[in-house]
């Protein structure tokens, strides 16, 4: 069940239903949600594969295994600033 939940967010980034902002705003608010790794949901992003998720996340000082639980104010900021 929690598993369908959060491959449903993804996939509503990767169809552009969601931005990323928004996806990141409804996970935090969502334990279930919260327990996606930052990578899976950036991954999920048109146009975003592996290799340009980790160069976001060594951008925003994050690391690569961080889920979206983990995240501080300062690390989702600069999240959204670097995905606007």
């Amino acid at each position: 069940e929690a598993r369908r939940i959060r491959a449903e967010l993804k996939e509503q980034v990767k169809n552009q239903e969601l931005s990323f902002n928004e996806a990141l705003a409804k996970a935090k608010q969502d334990e279930v949600l919260s327990r996606i790794k930052v990578v899976d949901l950036l991954r999920a992003v048109p146009r975003v594969g592996i290799t340009r998720a980790t160069e976001i996340l060594e951008q925003a000082d994050i690391a690569v295994n961080r889920r979206i639980r983990g995240l501080g104010h300062h690390q989702i900021q600069r999240l959204e600033q670097l995905l606007r």
